[in-house]
């Protein structure tokens, strides 16, 4: 927004490495260890053809950003150019930029004042990606990350596949892939819970291609032991997927009947219907069905 001069400008020579792939991956390690420094998760920006990776009330040591972290940041800037924003000195925003070749990278400090600075408030990483299309998928990816987790819940498709190479796939079965972020021994399913938005896309797996995800398996199993904690968060997810998809259910006294957008009835059965279909069941008609 404002001009900024340099307040300090040096040069760092690089390792030998292979930038051709696994940016992606290292993008992820990178957030890890700062949101584990911080104790805190980034809130996820778009705009235009960045991301903003912002941690919003934290304090971060550029000796730290330059030190430690700057050759995860320079390996990645080879394919998403990344610069440093926060506040410094008080209330004057700062911008650290690398400039980053095959054998060196340029390191310039950047405020209004021009005096040099040793700390960050506000720490925000401004990540550059004019692929539109892979823009949104990183932004989707980042959105799940926790540094308190253990696995980092993907989408599958050909772009995820070819970022995530170097990560086990722990079950392929699964509708999403489960990124292992710490060494574990196996997958157990039983211990996670989804976002909001994770859960409306299994259920518009169901409402859409009617296919019922491994994960709702274990979502039943749960349910019938009683230990579904968040039962409200999937009938909410399931009201945004039924909006979504243009199913409508009506209800009259002999119990509801679901339309497709063309109003063609749609039928599930709860006792010999797919645990997705159990599950939507259980929701939108909560009394068990009178034939079992």
């Amino acid at each position: 927004m404002h001009k900024k001069n340099i307040a300090l400008e040096f040069e760092i020579d690089l390792p030998a490495y292979d930038c051709t792939d696994g940016a992606q991956e290292e993008l992820i390690a990178l957030l890890l260890t700062i949101s584990s420094e911080l104790s805190m998760n980034p809130t996820i920006y778009t705009n235009e053809n960045n991301l903003w990776i912002y941690y919003g009330h934290s304090y971060f040591q550029c000796e730290i950003l330059l030190n430690d972290l700057l050759y995860s940041i320079a390996y990645i800037s080879h394919k998403y150019p990344i610069s440093i924003y926060g506040c410094a000195n008080g209330i004057e925003t700062a911008q650290i930029i690398l400039e980053v070749g095959n054998d060196k990278v340029k390191v310039q400090k950047l405020n209004v004042s021009g005096q040099d600075f040793s700390e960050l408030y506000d720490l925000c990483l401004r990540i550059s990606c004019p692929d539109q299309e892979q823009l949104k998928m990183l932004s989707d990816i980042l959105q799940g990350i926790d540094y308190r987790h253990d696995f980092l819940l993907i989408k599958r498709n050909a772009f995820t596949n070819q970022s995530f190479t170097h990560y086990p796939d722990l079950d392929k079965n699964t509708y999403f892939r489960y990124l292992p972020l710490r060494p574990v021994d196996e997958l157990d399913l039983d211990r996670f819970s989804y976002t909001l938005k994770q859960q409306v896309d299994l259920w518009l797996l169901l409402l859409i291609d009617g296919v019922s995800a491994v994960e709702f398996s274990v979502l039943m199993n749960k349910l019938e032991m009683g230990c579904l904690n968040s039962f409200f968060t999937w009938e909410l997810s399931l009201r945004f997927a039924l909006q979504q998809a243009n199913i409508k259910i009506t209800y009259d006294d002999n119990g509801f009947i679901m339309q497709d957008r063309n109003g063609k009835r749609i039928l599930y059965d709860y006792v010999h219907g797919s645990p997705a279909q159990q599950l939507l069941l259980k929701i939108i008609f909560p009394a068990p069905p009178l034939h079992r």
